[in-house]
């Protein structure tokens, strides 16, 4: 007992001596560092033996090293560490090694040799469950309905429409009739324009007639203008019948029906249908505020308003011929609109200008007399379509026909009855 006390107090001799020593003593540096190592390493610790001779052999340099580092140097270095158990054997110290922790362990590679884990997958986050698929319900009702517009645009055109049959429609000469066209003034009293269109679909023809409004017609023995009977015969249907009748005596026949339309609600229709690209013949001023008349426009080629469009019907002012002048022009822009707006593009448009129509002409057609004039103009065309005004001369303040002219003109572009028209048929 006494010897095993005598070695342990020289064992700790020597280490205190070792303490003691200069600050670059080898295993001074080598317990620091196992020191450290064992303060920052993992808490489990295994202990191995380490004999006296070995703490020696540390302080002997080995040749072609540097001196006393070899130990330091060692990846896997150890801290001493004393303990409070007796060493296994006199001149041994448990101290810790981490060589003998990897035997005990599984094997590790140093981390330089360590290949890099590849990322890890993400688990997949479960999708939403599936909506139930509903059916889709809104195509088929857009055929639906667009179905039902293309059989009802079908049957509009093909079947509905119905000619236009007046006095004369026991002599007529086939699938042919007549329209008087007129336009009231601002006070809504005389016609200050009026044309006969003339359908014929049998020998193609689509002719447009202008009948001056200042000719002289005689009505219950008393000379007037023939825009002044509408007014005369107490305007409404009262007053286009009696104009009806005064035609009669012009032409040689009444015409199957009549359109009476007022510049206001004229102005409407035209915008509804988009406006008349028409080209204006001369520069247009004229201003009067009793009539609240106010024209300024440009000559050209243009795409009218409504507002502009009457403008252009209702200016004479400024023609050489007056109202001669303006009765050409005004046939013109009727051509021009028939052309633009009797087309099956302009159909949905034309339907709502009927409510236009309605709302401010006086007619004695109904809906299915319009659709035969516009599947008529349609069908015929419009580029072979005559227009002429009816001959005469002027002398103040009257307009007077040339019977003899006005017969042959009528027979040959406006005539829809089978007989002849002869200037004794014709009033002036």
């Amino acid at each position: 007992m006494a010897n095993y006390r005598e070695n342990e107090d020289d064992f700790i001799q020597a280490i205190d001596n070792s303490l003691h020593e200069e600050m670059h003593d080898p295993v001074d540096d080598f317990l620091s560092q196992m020191r450290i190592q064992a303060e920052t390493e993992e808490p489990t610790r295994v202990f191995q033996p380490i004999t006296q001779p070995q703490i020696n052999a540390a302080r002997i340099p080995q040749p072609g090293a540097q001196p006393y580092r070899a130990a330091a140097q060692q990846p896997y270095g150890a801290s001493v560490q004393h303990s409070a158990q007796k060493p296994d054997a006199p001149g041994q110290v448990r101290v810790y090694n981490r060589d003998y922790v990897n035997q005990k362990r599984r094997h590790v590679e140093p981390a330089q040799n360590r290949q890099p884990e590849p990322p890890r997958r993400e688990s997949p986050v479960a999708a939403p469950p599936r909506k139930k698929k509903r059916r889709h319900v809104v195509l088929p009702v857009v055929l639906t309905i667009l179905l039902v517009l293309v059989v009802s645009t079908v049957a509009l055109w093909f079947l509905y429409p119905k000619r236009p049959d007046g006095a004369a429609a026991a002599g007529k000469q086939g699938d042919v009739s007549t329209i008087l066209v007129c336009g009231t003034d601002q006070e809504g009293y005389r016609t200050d324009t009026m044309m006969l269109l003339y359908l014929n679909n049998d020998t193609k023809q689509a002719n447009l007639l202008s009948i001056p409004r200042d000719t002289r017609v005689v009505v219950d023995g008393e000379s007037m203008k023939l825009n002044a009977v509408y007014g005369y015969g107490g305007q409404g249907k009262k007053g286009m019948r009696l104009l009806l009748e005064e035609m009669g005596d012009i032409l040689g026949y009444e015409p199957d029906a009549y359109v009476l339309l007022h510049f206001t609600e004229l102005e409407d229709v035209i915008d509804t249908m988009g406006g008349i690209e028409f080209d204006v013949p001369c520069d247009m001023y004229y201003d009067d505020p009793a009539q609240d008349l106010h024209i300024d426009l440009s000559e050209g080629m243009q795409t009218l308003s409504g507002k502009e469009a009457v403008q252009v019907l209702r200016y004479r002012s400024g023609y050489a011929l007056a109202d001669l002048e303006r009765v050409n022009v005004q046939r013109d822009m009727v051509k021009a609109a028939l052309e633009q707006w009797l087309k099956p593009s302009k159909l949905l448009r034309g339907i709502r200008s009927l409510g236009k129509l309605s709302d401010g002409t006086e007619t004695n057609m109904n809906s299915r007399n319009l659709f035969w004039i516009a599947k008529s103009v349609y069908h015929i065309g419009l580029g072979s379509m005559e227009s002429y005004t009816l001959p005469g001369s002027w002398d103040s303040p009257y307009y007077w026909l040339d019977t003899e002219q006005c017969a042959q003109i009528l027979n040959e572009y406006f005539n829809p009855t089978d007989g002849k028209i002869t200037a004794d048929d014709l009033g002036g």
